[in-house]
């Protein structure tokens, strides 16, 4: 997987309006789409075989779509299916063929199984801003593959994210284990460079991901 390039914005006025205006966006996004589920059923033929995706197992219960490919199941599917069950990138699979929590697993059926039903959950997207004293640590413990593009909270000390969490009213903007960090103060790329846009600074704008279902 190819990383996209740094895109880390200077600490400008001009910086802190484009974040405004991204998290206006998200918020807008979310507005638009209800967040859900859909099962969709994929069957091969000796003509179309090919599932046609290339899939995130960074938190090694769910399979995330990072893209799909023109002459796949799942682009022809996306052809046919109604707006609400398109399979589109940033969603989830949670279950392949019944196999859940299991990503390596699910995989497998996903690529050898000639029948294919799988449950899949839309992407939630949310912004949080957090700033920690010189010095502080975040108190975060995080995990990431090579070729990942995000960073998953395994857990949450105490510290700077604790006492956000602590004081936000709207539980489906606290962290949670298991949510994704996909941007922080306008980074993104793979996992390498948000983990020291996150060491390097003290004020963080963090978007954060998760499954529809999670929340």
């Amino acid at each position: 997987m190819i990383a996209e390039p740094d895109r880390r914005e200077p600490e400008t006025v001009a910086a802190k309006e484009c974040a405004k205006v991204e998290e206006e966006a998200l918020e807008a996004k979310a507005a638009a789409n209800v967040p859900g589920h859909f099962t969709v059923v994929l069957e091969r033929t000796p003509e179309l075989s090919r599932i046609g995706v290339a899939l995130d197992l960074t938190d090694l219960t769910h399979l995330q779509v990072v893209d799909v490919f023109e002459g796949g199941l799942i682009a022809t599917h996306n052809k046919t299916a109604p707006c609400e069950q398109v399979i589109s990138v940033g969603m989830y699979i949670l279950s392949v063929n019944g196999t859940v929590v299991d990503g390596q697993k699910m995989e497998k059926r996903l690529l050898a199984d000639q029948r294919v039903e799988l449950s899949v959950a839309s992407n939630i997207e949310f912004k949080v801003a957090i700033t920690r004293e010189a010095g502080q640590s975040w108190a975060l413990d995080v995990f990431s593959m090579q070729t990942s593009r995000c960073l998953l909270v395994k857990s949450i000390g105490a510290g700077p994210v604790k006492a956000h969490n602590d004081r936000e009213t709207d539980e489906a903007k606290m962290l949670k284990p298991q949510d994704r960090i996909v941007k922080v103060n306008g980074v993104t790329g793979c996992a390498a460079q948000l983990l020291e846009a996150m060491k390097t600074e003290t004020d963080v704008w963090m978007v954060i991901a998760r499954p529809a279902l999670a929340c």
